[in-house]
């Protein structure tokens, strides 16, 4: 199925949901979590991936012997989900400081000028001591 609209796309995958008998069929439900998650972190929605990354995990931790793939999937999502907002904080970061430099720089443009009229004014106020 290639869906281009985001929200068909997630309401196909969601209404699966209601499919799945959930107490059967975990690893399913896992599978489908992983999906509608990574599906999410690709129309950009963060908070909606990690929602359904815990979700999914909740489930898969008390599971034993789970087939490899559904540990693949989820693994895959979860390490997707943290490259994304990781390299997310990592930009709004650089952002943030190179932000604070300009205004440290503007700041300290604006005082030169300042400084500088405040110090002839000073030295015409207090003229040198002649000894």
């Amino acid at each position: 199925m290639h869906c281009l609209d985001p929200q068909t796309h997630l309401n196909f995958l969601t209404s699966l949901l209601s499919r799945i008998d959930t107490k059967q069929s975990q690893e399913s439900h896992v599978l489908l979590l992983a999906s509608i998650a990574h599906a999410k972190l690709l129309y950009g929605d963060l908070e909606g991936t990690k929602s359904d990354m815990d979700a999914a995990q909740k489930i898969l931790e008390p599971l034993e012997n789970v087939e490899n793939s559904v540990n693949a999937e989820f693994y895959s999502v979860s390490a997707d989900y943290y490259k994304v907002h990781n390299k997310t904080m990592y930009v709004f970061t650089q952002s943030a400081e190179r932000s604070v430099r300009q205004k440290q720089s503007m700041l300290h443009i604006t005082r030169i000028p300042y400084s500088t009229s405040h110090a002839s004014t000073l030295k015409q106020a207090c003229p040198p001591r002649n000894a």
